[in-house]
């Protein structure tokens, strides 16, 4: 969590570790590489969990109205024209993900158990181990 001024707070979760030297209570900048992209708890792939808050409340990032950043200095705008033609080609260069399939369990409370005292867990194919 870095806390920013005017109650502005932002959190970066899933990281697979922090920079050396950035602990609780460090200060660090605008372009100071803080923490590194992993995957944690039950993500299926590497990725950042942003959020911000104002005051405590949650805002969408997407909506947030910011100042706008310094522009790119003059001499400098043709190498970041070429940078970003690059990367704007190696995004698009990754094909489309496949469609997403989502499971959904749903137990009933007043099924009736099975006669034979047995569950779904004793199912072939549910993975359960008989008992040693």
């Amino acid at each position: 969590e870095i806390r920013h001024p005017n109650g502005w707070v932002t959190r970066y979760a899933h990281l697979r570790g922090f920079v050396s030297g950035v602990v609780l209570g460090s200060r660090v900048r605008q372009t100071d590489v803080i923490g590194y992209v992993g995957q944690t708890g039950l993500a299926t792939g590497n990725h950042l969990h942003y959020e911000m808050l104002q005051n405590g409340q949650q805002k969408d990032p997407l909506r947030v109205e910011l100042p706008p950043g310094d522009p790119v200095p003059s001499q400098n705008r043709q190498r970041w024209r070429s940078e970003m033609s690059a990367r704007v080609a190696l995004l698009e260069s990754i094909p489309p993900a496949g469609p997403v399939r989502t499971a959904i369990a749903v137990a009933e409370d007043d099924a009736p158990a099975p006669e034979d005292g047995s569950s779904d867990r004793d199912a072939p194919g549910s993975g359960a181990q008989p008992p040693s």
